[in-house]
């Protein structure tokens, strides 16, 4: 019956991730330490932990990168200098609380923000979250959604190719408009903590104009992932040691795998490997966990992706730098009522 429960549960909500099945360029940004941010792709996993939550991750990918279109705008013997640090540059910001009662998780609310500067575009993300949780046998489903805006900018300080192309705005520009997305998540910490997300960005297709006359348009499109991991304390015969294996699968014109595998020590300590399929990047990964003292809750990511593309002739790899601090907080106990037996309550001897 419990099967049942759930199967017709997580197929409903699964349904509604995967309406409306749309592809194009990817748009929405990656990071490495996807599995400590999933509030930024999965609406539904806010507050799962049932703590409250603060995340910041800074991702600096291919360090190196240049423009060299400005050497195609000077004059012969007076070429200009190709311009530095035009690599993916991405920063993010989410809070996330647990809607709790009576000592039960039944939901979570968030709210994020994003920016991310790809070459001379900047997009700024900021969006509301929201999710409602309920018990199937051992664990717990989420169904989440989130609403917020995303605006497009061109800064004017940019060369193109093409001198006179009029697609190529003279001035900067930007253009807002809403985003949402959906998605389910469905955690059981008696199966070693497993956690398995569906998620949909961008459900509802933009058109950006941009431009001199407005001919060149700039269209959001869906996103798709699926992430899952779990817990395995013990690792190796060692029982201060957990493989902590997850995975991302993301699709958008085409299929790409994350495979992470981090180990912990001591709940304190953590290293491991990543892989991004379609030979893109090798990630090395290592964190501390504070667990007492001032900075008890916060936890301190650092990676460095060695790019395995041919883009790696000018890149010098990618940064990631990832903070996370979570909290309780208890309620106070409810007052004791002390009740007085009848036999000890003073009379008003005016009422007789």
């Amino acid at each position: 019956m419990i099967k049942t429960h759930l199967l017709k549960c997580f197929s409903v909500a699964a349904c509604t991730v995967l309406i409306g099945f749309s592809a194009k360029a990817q748009q929405d940004p990656y990071f490495t330490h996807y599995m400590f941010n999933k509030q930024l792709f999965n609406p539904a996993s806010v507050g799962a932990n049932d703590k409250y939550c603060f995340a910041a991750i800074s991702h600096y990918q291919y360090l190196g990168y240049e423009d060299r279109t400005p050497e195609f705008w000077g004059q012969s013997g007076n070429s200009l200098e190709p311009v530095k640090k035009v690599g993916p540059k991405t920063q993010g910001f989410s809070f996330s609380a647990p809607i709790m009662a009576r000592g039960k998780n039944h939901g979570g609310f968030g709210i994020s923000a994003m920016t991310d500067k790809l070459g001379y575009e900047m997009n700024t993300n900021l969006r509301v979250a929201g999710a409602y949780r309920f018990t199937v046998g051992a664990g717990n489903l989420a169904i989440g959604f989130d609403y917020g805006f995303l605006q497009k900018k061109y800064g004017s300080q940019f060369y193109a190719l093409a001198q006179n192309d009029p697609n190529v705005p003279i001035a900067g520009q930007a253009k807002l408009h809403k985003t949402v997305s959906a998605g389910v998540y469905y955690q059981n910490p008696t199966l070693n903590n497993l956690y398995v997300g569906i998620s949909t960005t961008n459900m509802l297709p933009q058109n950006y104009s941009f431009g001199n006359n407005g001919t060149a348009v700039v269209s959001t499109v869906r996103h798709y992932y699926i992430t899952a991991g779990m817990e395995f304390p013990g690792f190796l015969g060692n029982g201060d040691l957990v493989f902590k294996p997850s995975v991302l699968y993301k699709y958008n014109v085409a299929n790409q795998v994350d495979l992470t595998a981090l180990v912990e020590y001591q709940q304190r300590f953590s290293g491991g490997l990543a892989f991004r399929t379609t030979t893109d990047a090798l990630s090395l990964m290592i964190g501390y966990q504070f667990t007492k003292g001032t900075f008890e809750g916060l936890r301190v990511g650092y990676s460095y992706d060695i790019t395995l593309s041919r883009i790696q002739r000018v890149s010098n790899g990618t940064n990631e730098l990832a903070l996370n601090y979570c909290f309780t907080i208890t309620p106070p106990p409810p007052p004791i009522r002390i009740i007085l037996s009848p036999r000890f309550i003073k009379r008003d001897t005016k009422i007789e």
